[in-house]
């Protein structure tokens, strides 16, 4: 599977490193733009009826939703990383950037997701992560036999790939889409100012994709929260595409966050 870049927008954008697609594609850096609650409340009903029941488990201390891939019995993986793996990186070193991220995406080639922010506990409250100001990049795995589906010549609306954050889709997005032994793979990049716009605070119905259902019956008082469960805010990232047969896949995952001295 050819390298390609794909922007919701349908911005064409050149192959080669992420500086070079980002002055390609500058209005891209000026964030993302979330569309109306129309859209979101429509997606999350094809999503539901597609997919039926939803699974939860714990990882460290950041939720995971996963749902089954149509016809198989492996899941999709969602990966994030903090900029040169620095919690406050605020690097302007575009060159050095591009090059730590190439070792990382060649890496999960050969060994899967691995060390990302998902797979140990934050230093906050409640396995948080703590203080985090940095751009996050993201990788998707969607084992698959299949293609994309094609964007139809006529058809300028029409994306593949969908993001969304908290619900909200995003609509203006830089997306690199290649091959893996296993399927198709997604990476990424959300810029800090987005991603701390898009926190929420916790809500009850957060509590087991982000501890597990165990934890969250043993209760605050059962020793497994050194806080309030209600600590800290998050967002969630669901990554949906469309195959070629037009079954779907997706994958999702909450981001953890607390803030203090």
């Amino acid at each position: 599977m050819e390298t390609k870049i794909t922007t919701a927008n349908r911005v064409e954008c050149p192959a080669g490193s992420w500086s070079a697609r980002r002055a390609s594609c500058a209005t891209l850096r000026k964030g993302f733009a979330y569309s109306g609650s129309l859209r979101c409340g429509a997606f999350l009903t094809i999503l539901f009826f597609l997919f039926g029941p939803i699974s939860f488990w714990e990882t460290g201390a950041i939720g995971i939703i996963s749902t089954k891939i149509p016809g198989d019995s492996v899941v999709s993986e969602i990966g994030c990383y903090y900029e040169l793996d620095e919690k406050y990186s605020n690097s302007s070193d575009q060159e050095e950037i591009d090059q730590w991220w190439e070792e990382k995406i060649e890496s999960i080639k050969k060994s899967g997701i691995q060390n990302d922010i998902y797979s140990r506990r934050g230093g906050g409250p409640n396995g948080a992560q703590w203080n985090t100001f940095t751009d996050l990049y993201f990788v998707v795995l969607f084992p698959t036999k299949l293609e994309l589906n094609n964007i139809p010549d006529d058809d300028y609306t029409y994306d593949p790939i969908s993001i969304m954050l908290n619900e909200k889709p995003i609509t203006y997005k830089l997306v690199r889409r290649q091959s893996y032994e296993k399927g198709i793979m997604l990476d990424f990049m959300i810029e800090k100012e987005v991603w701390t716009y898009a926190l929420r605070p916790v809500e009850p119905h957060d509590y087991i994709p982000l501890f597990g259902k165990e934890r969250v019956e043993s209760g605050e008082d059962g020793g497994a929260f050194s806080a309030p469960m209600n600590t800290g805010m998050v967002f969630q990232i669901v990554v949906e595409i469309e195959l070629e047969n037009k079954e779907r896949m997706t994958a999702s995952k909450y981001f953890h966050i607390a803030y203090g001295e």
